[in-house]
């Protein structure tokens, strides 16, 4: 399944912090529906080793993410001003 990972900006004074949150975006060819998900790297994992994180999935349909791009663009223009 191609994979997106979507993380917040570095934090802490290097910047380079492992992040413990993410958006996880997947989807399968020829398969109707995409994956999203917000995730969270379990409690005391060891970066430097397997990863493990769990979260809340939905999958979507076209019509679905279509309405959900309407929204994410209608909150980010009201929030931080439309686009040039």
């Amino acid at each position: 399944m191609p994979k997106t990972n979507i993380y917040p900006p570095p934090r802490g004074e290097e910047g380079n912090q492992l992040q413990d949150t993410r958006i996880e975006i997947g989807w399968f060819k020829g398969r109707t529906g995409v994956t999203i998900a917000t995730t969270t790297l379990t409690e005391g994992s060891d970066p430097t080793e397997d990863h493990k994180w769990f979260g809340q999935y939905v999958e979507l349909t076209r019509y679905e993410l279509n309405n959900m791009i309407r929204a994410l663009r209608t909150a980010r223009d009201q929030s931080e001003g439309k686009d040039e």
